[in-house]
């Protein structure tokens, strides 16, 4: 599995500006299918949805986990993960790091995580 960036800096957003939108690319870059078994976010302000091909998964986020999907090999899938900066209200503003967690059957990357970060202002 190989995820280019990893990591997202959406900088300083406003509350007022609504949800914020980033797609991680995931690469299968081995000879056997990617099997992903579990992909879930770290706070229930975040959610994700993963795209393979032409089929979108349901939207997912913390206790509502994605599970079940295989890429092929030399295919990539896109992971969109919304974060929304209104969800903890007015306490919600300051930095923030919100994490999207996979588990795959990569003997390299059996679990790993992509992070989205911000700085939350009112």
């Amino acid at each position: 599995m190989e995820i280019p960036q990893k990591e997202y800096d959406a900088g300083t957003v406003s509350m007022a500006d609504g949800k914020i939108k980033y797609t991680y690319k995931i690469k299968n870059a081995g000879v056997g299918d990617l099997k992903i078994s579990s992909i879930w976010t770290s706070c229930h302000c975040t959610t994700a949805k993963l795209t393979i091909g032409d089929k979108t998964s349901p939207e997912f986020g913390m206790d509502k986990r994605f599970t079940s999907q295989k890429i092929n090999p030399g295919e990539t899938g896109f992971l969109e993960v919304t974060f929304d900066p209104v969800f903890h209200g007015p306490q919600g503003t300051g930095p923030v790091v919100r994490a999207v967690y996979i588990s795959t059957n990569d003997p390299n990357n059996k679990k790993t995580e992509v992070k989205l970060m911000a700085n939350v202002i009112q």
